[in-house]
């Protein structure tokens, strides 16, 4: 049952990083890293980066 639920946990960290990854510039492979909680932090503060390099942020 544990299994169950890390796999829709994960799937639903997963998906959206899938998505989001391509629109900065990164592979959307990358995305089945985020399932480790230190990657997916990681990830959003690149995306966070990017988004103060393409002109987005205040």
């Amino acid at each position: 049952m544990i299994f169950v639920v890390a796999l829709i946990a994960s799937s639903v960290v997963i998906y959206p990083f899938y998505k989001l990854l391509p629109v900065f510039g990164y592979p959307s492979q990358l995305s089945f890293l985020a399932a480790f909680p230190p990657i997916a932090l990681l990830f959003m503060w690149l995306m966070a980066l990017k988004v103060d390099e393409l002109g987005g942020g205040k």
